[in-house]
């Protein structure tokens, strides 16, 4: 059970809306979050509140009363946290790695995310003691979220698990999560647990290194090292998951799209798909081909976030440099003009850029025409 603690009796709902509350930003400081499920006439759903301590003690089941409008009585589905003020988070001190660093940076994150303008203090320590003195606990201590035992768990991929996927795996959830997984953390997880894995992608925090102290620096620089090291981490991690969740997005419309494109024969007997704006289509657009081969998509055809048009052959798989349908060899090679509306053709024949859709199809419709089913051209 955890002491909330509240506003005028009230618990505040923290992102119900996108306007800032006004009761809200009143506040100086609060110090726990809990969910509430709303229910409306149509659907149930999961909204965040900060809490403040009025003396009582709540947990998951307890009803409570929510400011606003309607002081609506509603009822306590989770308690996220449970600490008060600064909020202390221990990681081993010492030289530091992407396991240790980014664990705190998603931290960071999250708290930014719920709207909680908590101040984070950073201990970096291996003494049990000064450890105690921390609210979490991370690849140290051989707590929750340690991973250096004997019976450290490995996922369905053999990936060993690391501080930072422990963590991970209680902040996020679902789709997210997985791709969290595969596109970032893995990578971190199996280097530092010593796994040569290249088939899990660069490391996009492995420049971590570079910030632990050289041997002609004094070790004192150590911890403020360390939380510039948080810093750029922080930066990083939050790019890469906003364009999860724009890739998240897309695929939901992908789908959408990829299902009219197979009802249509017109569509998908050009072999031509046309998605409109740019979009993270590759790996719809394989799966599709892999599960429709009859209706095989060879060219995608999308406007860029310049305004201009492109043509492109969809490879053979995902991540392939072998494409279904490379752009005609005389425009690759300059042997004759472009086509009206065309600006550009790729030296290694995979694109073209145009002016306008028009010429991008009409690129599309030849480079389809002269494909051969059997063969691809070798992209570098």
């Amino acid at each position: 059970m955890v002491k909330f603690k509240t506003y005028e009796g009230y618990l505040l709902n923290i992102i119900k809306s996108e306007e800032e509350n006004e009761q809200m930003a009143k506040l100086t400081g609060y110090y726990a979050v809990a969910v509430i499920e709303e229910v409306t006439c149509c659907c149930k759903k999961d909204y965040y509140y900060a809490v403040f301590d009025d003396g009582n003690t709540y947990k998951a089941g307890d009803q409570v009363l929510v400011s606003g409008c309607n002081k609506d009585v509603l009822t306590i589905k989770e308690i996220l946290t449970e600490s008060n003020g600064v909020l202390k988070i221990a990681v081993h001190n010492g030289v530091f790695h992407a396991d240790d660093v980014l664990c705190v940076a998603m931290i960071k994150n999250r708290l930014k995310e719920l709207g909680l303008s908590r101040d984070v203090e950073i201990i970096r320590s291996r003494n049990p003691e000064t450890l105690a003195q921390a609210d979490i606990v991370m690849d140290v201590g051989g707590g929750k979220y340690d991973h250096h035992s004997s019976d450290n768990p490995a996922q369905e991929n053999g990936v060993l698990m690391a501080a930072c996927g422990k963590v991970a795996d209680e902040l996020y959830e679902g789709e997210e999560l997985k791709m969290l997984h595969d596109y970032v953390l893995d990578s971190v997880q199996a280097s530092d647990n010593g796994q040569k894995r290249s088939d899990l992608g660069e490391n996009l925090f492995s420049w971590i290194r570079l910030f632990n102290t050289s041997l002609s620096e004094s070790s004192k620089l150590s911890d403020e090292r360390f939380a510039q090291a948080v810093e750029m981490a922080e930066i990083v991690f939050d790019r890469q998951l906003f364009m999860i969740r724009e890739e998240i997005a897309d695929r939901k419309r992908m789908k959408e799209l990829l299902s009219k494109y197979a009802e249509n024969e017109n569509q998908y007997s050009s072999h031509i798909f046309n998605m409109g704006k740019l979009m993270h289509w590759q790996a719809p657009v394989c799966n599709f081909n892999a599960t429709y081969p009859d209706k095989k998509i060879k060219v995608v055809v999308f406007r860029t976030p310049t305004g201009q048009w492109n043509s492109q052959s969809v490879p053979t798989y995902v991540g392939a440099f072998t494409n279904h349908a490379p752009m005609p060899e005389k425009y690759v090679k300059k042997e004759v003009k472009f086509p009206k509306g065309t600006i550009f053709v790729h030296a290694n024949g995979f694109m073209a850029a145009h002016e306008t859709e028009e010429a991008a199809m009409n690129m599309a419709k030849e480079a389809v025409a002269l494909a051969s089913a059997s063969t691809g051209m070798n992209l570098f």
